[in-house]
């Protein structure tokens, strides 16, 4: 089995672009005799579950909602909130009362978190 997970600093990464790599590293494989057995290839985006690690991964998910694990007193303790800002210094999250500045060695782990829109309800006249 073979996980490649894509990304890419601006935009998406779209159904297509997956089967472009598929074939491509499928190609790559063949051309080069990299493997003699059958294999399983799978091309995927990251997922909301996918980790932050890279400070382009924090810029591009600016104004989502996140959630994180930093260093706590009695161990680490979970924060979530609004990621305002990413930069080379670190990262600034607001939460309902509280906003944090961290850089980026106090991030044990980040995650974007799912956010759904309630519909829009139509005023009636």
């Amino acid at each position: 089995m073979l996980r490649t997970v894509v990304d890419r600093r601006s935009g998406n990464v779209s159904i297509d672009d997956c089967v472009h790599l598929t074939r491509e590293i499928q190609h790559l494989i063949s051309e080069k005799q990299l493997l003699t057995e059958d294999y399983r290839l799978e091309v995927s985006s990251p997922g909301l579950d996918y980790p932050l690690r890279d400070e382009w991964q924090f810029a591009k998910n600016v104004g989502r909602l996140v959630k994180l694990q930093i260093p706590g007193e009695k161990g680490p303790r979970e924060i979530s909130g609004r990621l305002l800002s990413a930069d080379a210094t670190g990262i600034a999250v607001t939460g309902e009362k509280t906003e944090w500045k961290l850089s980026y060695s106090d991030v044990l782990s980040a995650h974007v978190l799912p956010e759904f829109k309630p519909p829009r309800m139509e005023s009636k006249p």
